[in-house]
């Protein structure tokens, strides 16, 4: 990359122009920047699992807005788990706290013990405590197998109840309404000719294995917990009778039920009962279990994905396919897609949430657009604001490579994220060779800002700014520059790029709540460019969002990300589809090892394989 920034360009101007530049192009897209997590190591396995249990929402905020970031380093000779959040800042600028958190495991076992009474009126603060001083107990327990791994299963599952409600709920109507498996039993006749027999090798708990023998889908005992399957034309429809079984029993324990069908199933508002939360743990653990038949039916046979995409493409979704009002360069004119165009009238009907969980924050931001951000900084007091709208969006944006099948799979492992994580934690903190916590220290940070970091430009001479970056012959769209200083006011510095500049030059292992956007990701590369050893856990995407350069970090990175971003809007935008969280935690363990058959009461059980 050639370098277009001039010696006269001061660092200021440049972060303003970022902040310019990120704001006009919120929401449009990059191609070719995508990257999927690929790290299967322990070290990213626990700061990809850690990320993932820290996202639960809390009352004021449910979809989980505030984004935090995990990054783990050696300081001296111990191992440092360091989180924070995205920061807001205002002209006042912020100081650095660092704020050292340490564990009480008798907290975590009085809380574990009696996870059912939790009133789940935490927040981020508390939320954070409780998981530090869980993964304490688990590294203190001299008999792993004592019932606290499942304990923490549940208390996790029962403090996500709310964003894992709204999950549920959009994977109900994500496709037109209709369940993917009814989907596939329309196709089925189609399915059933052309489909070879096929066997699968799941190692299966007694209880999962309960509620499959229940099904009347029949097995071969390989040994311990392992058994073989068969998946055929002739039990395909047992399989998927199966399925939406264990589908419709999470909805019951996390929807409130429809008095109207014509209206939405509206998620649950009071934390489930010890038997609900139970039940939707179990759903979870069977549809994670049988995750290699899904994976199979989902994505081998064209005429499923193809009614599964017409579905995606219908009615009450059309409005998410994107949000991005097209813009025009003259040399790039078709690269902008033209969904845009309808500016998707119905996006303030409320009827719907935007996919995954992020349509009320679409309806806020374009009701927001211009309006003075006075808004209290208080850190619990602004969970319910939305720190970052743009980062709070949904599962299952467009992925290259992807297609309908395939995102009922990566859907899916969103819900069963926390369970996978929960596994992934308690197993490196009772590994018998190695217990993975033992000398663990954990804080949290606010990285400093100085006052009058950021030097917004004047909405006056925005259009003229942009047209001498952009060039003369760029288009600037007037509706995108309408309320783009209210876009701006409301930026902030990403968590995981406060991370990277505040660890600048050490080894970290690094994982955030959602996929990391197109300008995090741009600053891992220059970084890297610069012999930084940061090993990412997490995805990105290449969406742009409005964007605030951390603190803390050498010229010249700032002028190499500038060029980037000025680069890319110059040639490369095109209506954003990729945006997405990560499912943190989905892909780092099998999610076996801590359920056992006495972790669930009788009568769970009992009600579960007898209402089959």
């Amino acid at each position: 990359m050639s370098s277009k920034t001039t010696p006269e360009k001061n660092l200021a101007d440049i972060r303003a122009d970022i902040l310019l530049l990120s704001s006009y192009f919120r929401d449009a897209e990059v191609p070719g920047l995508g990257a999927e997590h690929t790290k299967d190591d322990l070290d990213s396995a626990v700061v990809n699992a850690a990320a993932s249990l820290l996202c639960t929402g809390t009352k004021k905020s449910p979809h989980a807005d505030v984004v935090n970031a995990v990054a783990l380093t050696i300081e001296g000779s111990k191992p440092l788990l360091t989180f924070t959040e995205n920061i807001r800042i205002t002209s006042d600028g912020s100081p650095f706290e660092e704020t050292p958190i340490t564990p009480d495991p008798s907290k975590a076992a009085a809380l574990l013990d009696n996870w059912s009474e939790d009133l789940c009126d935490h927040t981020y603060t508390s939320h954070l405590e409780d998981v530090v001083n869980a993964i304490s107990l688990f590294s203190s327990l001299e008999v792993p197998r004592s019932g606290y791994g499942a304990k923490f299963v549940f208390f996790i599952h029962r403090r996500a109840f709310r964003k894992l409600a709204l999950r549920t709920r959009d994977f109900t109507l994500r496709w037109g309404g209709v369940l993917p498996f009814k989907t596939a039993r329309l196709e089925l006749g189609t399915i059933q000719q052309t489909m070879a027999p096929m066997t699968f090798k799941i190692e299966l708990e007694p209880t999962v294995m309960s509620v499959v023998n229940h099904a009347r889908i029949t097995s071969e005992a390989l040994g311990k917990n392992w058994f073989m399957f068969n998946l055929s034309a002739t039990t395909i429809e047992r399989w998927l009778d199966l399925f939406e079984y264990i589908w419709r029993q999470l909805e019951d324990m996390l929807l409130n039920e429809r008095t109207d069908e014509s209206k939405l199933p509206k998620p649950r508002e009071s934390p489930p009962s010890l038997f609900q939360t139970q039940v939707a743990v179990l759903s979870i653990e069977c549809l994670r279990a049988l995750r290699p038949v899904l994976l199979h039916i989902f994505t081998s046979y064209e005429t499923l994905i193809s009614r599964l995409h017409q579905n995606e493409m219908s009615t009450i979704y059309k409005k998410v396919r994107t949000k991005f009002e097209g813009f025009k360069f003259p040399s790039q004119e078709n690269k902008v897609e033209g969904e845009g165009e309808a500016k998707d009238k119905d996006k303030d009907e409320g009827e719907v949430q935007d996919e995954g969980e992020g349509g009320s924050d679409a309806k806020d931001k374009v009701e927001g657009e211009g309006k003075s951000e006075a808004k209290d900084m208080g850190e619990d007091e602004d969970e319910d604001k939305d720190e970052d709208k743009d980062e709070g969006e949904p599962e299952f944006r467009r992925q290259r490579n992807e297609n309908s099948g395939s995102r009922v799979i990566r859907f899916l492992d969103t819900i069963t994220a926390w369970f996978v994580s929960c596994t992934t934690v308690w197993k490196a903190a009772t590994m018998a060779e190695r217990r993975y916590f033992d000398d663990m220290a954990y804080r949290r940070i606010t990285i400093g800002v100085p006052p009058s970091y950021i030097p917004y430009h004047s909405a006056d001479n925005v259009v003229s700014i942009l047209k001498d970056l952009l060039g003369e012959t760029c288009e600037v769209s007037s509706s995108r520059t309408h309320g783009l200083a209210g876009f701006a006011s409301r930026a902030c510095i990403h968590a995981e790029a406060a991370l990277m500049a505040l660890l600048y030059n050490k080894k970290m292992h690094i994982s955030v709540t959602k996929k990391c956007c197109f300008m995090c990701w741009v600053l891992y590369l220059v970084l890297t460019n610069l012999d930084n050893p940061i090993i990412f856990a997490f995805g990105a995407h290449g969406v742009l969002y409005p964007w605030i350069a951390p603190p803390g970090l050498p010229d010249q990175v700032y002028r190499d990300i500038y060029e980037w971003l000025l680069e890319a809007c110059q040639q490369h935008v095109i209506g954003g589809h990729s945006r997405h969280s990560s499912g943190a935690g989905s892909e780092v363990s099998d999610g076996k090892g801590v359920m056992e058959e006495e972790s669930y009461d009788k009568q769970t059980l009992d009600n579960y394989v007898l209402n089959k």
